[in-house]
């Protein structure tokens, strides 16, 4: 089995666990591993491959078809790989794909920008999954070190191995490399890949005699990054360093994605959620996005520091099927193991110290995938907003269903830890107020809360709520 089921969220990821948890649940595999002590991070047949010391032997690209999007056409593998990146259905490529599959023909360097939430990492691994394509995924978050993406000697039995790491074996078999957050790794794996990215570029091992390492003709280098390597300013993305000249001019190829137009969310959400109907759709998402700007633009005019953030849940249908498959259980006997079958998704839209002009470019990215965790919505939020200088803090929840988790037997779990929370968030001083959209479910649990069957007076409902509380003493 070349799947591994990570213990927090349920989902089977193929490979390795260390880019999930940096990309899904902005943790390490050091934190992961001390609330989970023992929990393996590697899947067994990724695992066995690694201590044997060998590679898959794979021919190269053999066209047996073509993936075509956007006017822009890569030849697909044949047969099947188990690093392949499971093929999502509804996913809509966006017109930079072809730039992407341009520079791939062309054997270049690519390095795709773009703010959180764009779907720089799901362009490369869907383009990977249409081309029947082994993809490696590294994030490079600070805490992966060389010897993670070169290798190490380890202890196997009586003898010393060399334990290959992720960067020489996907040269070696001709895989594509994703590195995740590339402007935020460390100073040493930047040098490291200096000499890879360069046109017929190999790679020294040091540490294995000073073998040198050429990479198959298939291999490429895909990076992804929040900023072009010039530092953040905006203070979204602490740790992030500035890349230097000579490694930034090293990547042939700079792909800037930001967020879907309106039309496309509206497209995307339809296929997502297929029991609402498309007006429906794009008017809530609208309504919601005229919201958020009023809410921020009020809080902006005012000088009251604010902050907007957006929690969704990951569709479930997909890795639902893939427990099940892999584990041999059915729904009921799955509901005794997991609270939450898949991982809560937040966005930061606008953070407190930066300007309101920041937040419209990022509306857009405004979505609702499936289900409404506002359990852990409030609690994070809280965190976030605990450790604030301001005597008063508030939180505002704009919401349009009821707390589900994706699992029915686990519901009152879910409700209880909902009121956990409030209790915890008013023993702190923290004012929740909740409105409630198409659903009266609010006022079971919020005090402060209005709920809005109309959509379009929804503006106005939800500025008259916030109006009240500004004029409210505590």
């Amino acid at each position: 089995m070349n799947t591994i089921t990570c213990q927090l969220c349920g989902e089977s990821i193929h490979g390795a666990l260390y880019g999930h948890l940096g990309e899904c649940h902005r943790t390490t595999a050091q934190e992961y591993l001390k609330q989970y002590p023992g929990a393996p991070l590697v899947a067994p047949a990724l695992l066995n491959q690694i201590q044997s010391g060998k590679t898959v032997k794979r021919t190269p690209i053999q066209a047996t078809a073509e993936f075509r999007i956007h006017d822009a056409a890569l030849k697909k593998r044949n047969g099947t790989s188990p690093l392949a990146p499971n093929l999502d259905p509804h996913y809509q490529f966006p017109p930079e794909a072809a730039y992407l599959i341009h520079a791939i023909n062309h054997q270049e360097n690519v390095m795709i920008v773009g703010p959180t939430g764009t779907g720089k990492s799901s362009l490369v691994m869907q383009l990977a999954a249409q081309t029947n394509t082994p993809l490696r995924r590294c994030n490079l978050n600070g805490e992966t070190t060389v010897s993670d993406f070169l290798g190490r000697w380890t202890v196997r039995g009586k003898e010393m191995v060399y334990s290959e790491g992720i960067l020489p074996t996907a040269m070696k078999n001709g895989d594509w490399l994703l590195l995740d957050e590339i402007d935020a790794a460390l100073p040493n794996i930047l040098f490291v890949l200096q000499s890879v990215l360069e046109e017929c570029g190999k790679l020294t091992l040091l540490e294995k005699d000073g073998e040198s390492i050429a990479s198959q003709p298939d291999f490429r280098i895909i990076a992804t990054a929040n900023t072009i390597g010039n530092g953040d300013e905006s203070g979204l993305y602490a740790g992030t360093q500035i890349l230097n000249k000579a490694f930034k001019d090293r990547f042939d190829t700079v792909i800037y994605l930001d967020y879907p137009d309106e039309k496309t969310e509206t497209e995307i959400l339809s296929q997502k959620v297929s029991n609402l109907k498309k007006t429906e759709i794009k008017r809530l998402v609208k309504c919601a996005r005229q919201v958020v700007i009023l809410f921020a633009d009020t809080l902006n005019q005012l000088r009251i520091p604010s902050e907007v953030i957006g929690y969704t849940t990951e569709p479930s249908k997909r890795a639902f099927a893939r427990l099940t498959r892999e584990t041999g259980m059915d729904l009921q006997q799955l509901s005794t193991l997991y609270t939450r079958f898949f991982p809560c998704v937040y966005s930061i839209f606008k953070a407190f110290d930066e300007p309101f002009r920041s937040l419209k470019p990022r509306v857009p990215a405004m979505n609702a995938l499936e289900y409404t965790p506002i359990d852990d919505a409030i609690i994070f939020t809280a965190k976030r907003i605990v450790v604030r200088k301001e005597t008063r803090k508030i939180i505002l929840i704009l919401t349009d269903g009821e707390p589900y988790s994706g699992n029915p037997t686990m519901q009152l779990t879910v409700i209880k830890h909902l009121e956990e929370n409030l209790r915890k968030c008013e023993q702190a001083g923290i004012e929740c107020v909740a409105v409630g959209i198409q659903t009266d479910y609010v006022k079971n649990f919020f005090k402060e809360n209005v709920v809005v069957q109309n959509l379009p007076k929804l503006p106005k409902a939800f500025y008259t709520k916030f109006s009240e509380l500004l004029r409210k003493n505590r």
